[in-house]
């Protein structure tokens, strides 16, 4: 959604627009950051400047209540629209007992030779409680009898969350996307401003509170 700009002042003139990336966390979010409901006060100085609200999941209840809290002009703002249909992606949804690890282990199936477990499709499955995640990585890591010296289990399947350190952060993308990591178990802190184009797999494991549909669109995408 873009508002369109009337007259500005000098100063305005210097400011292009006032980009919200990821415009859908103002809904997701507003009752983790709840500072998110106070941005619509930049009107308050930038009373003329263009702003853009971005997202690549923005449902109709969540774009209304985007527009209302960033304060935009009924008359003056255009909403853009692409379809979110993608040919190459199939969904399959799945009963799993709350205490079933037994589906996820199946991405590393038993028996199978180690070159086969090396060429599997790189997979990202989300995870909505971090010390869950933590223990299934280290439960995965223990599936593989490893005998070659360039795949370790630390390496091969590694955990992502909005708390690591910045250099694990990096070192972490570096791997999968060079490849020598094959499964990331991670929260939603892995598809903020993240782009892997070769992700073979995407995982939602169990629904929780915290699994809206907005952000389940995100994570498929």
């Amino acid at each position: 959604m873009t508002e369109i700009a009337g007259r500005q002042t000098r100063f305005e003139k210097n400011l292009v627009a006032i980009a919200i990336d990821e415009s859908h966390l103002i809904w997701d979010w507003e009752h983790f950051r709840v500072q998110y409901k106070h941005v619509g006060k930049l009107r308050m100085t930038f009373n003329e400047t263009p702003i853009a609200c971005l997202s690549a999941t923005l449902a109709d209840n969540v774009a209304s209540y985007v527009h209302s809290v960033c304060e935009l002009r009924p008359r003056t703002t255009l909403r853009y629209s692409l379809p979110l249909q993608q040919d190459n992606i199939d969904i399959v949804v799945t009963s799993v007992a709350p205490n079933d690890e037994g589906p996820l282990f199946e991405l590393i199936p038993s028996g199978a030779k180690m070159q086969q477990v090396l060429e599997m499709p790189k997979t990202i499955a989300f995870i909505d409680d971090i010390d869950v995640g933590i223990r299934l990585c280290l439960a995965l890591r223990t599936k593989i009898a490893w005998k070659r010296g360039d795949a370790v289990p630390e390496t091969f399947i590694e955990c992502y969350y909005g708390s690591l350190d910045a250099a694990k952060k990096v070192e972490v993308l570096r791997n999968i996307m060079s490849g020598k990591t094959k499964i990331v178990i991670c929260t939603d802190a892995f598809r903020m401003d993240i782009d892997v184009s070769d992700i073979g797999v995407v995982i939602q494991w169990h629904l929780t509170p915290r699994c809206s549909l907005s952000s389940l669109c995100q994570r498929i995408g």
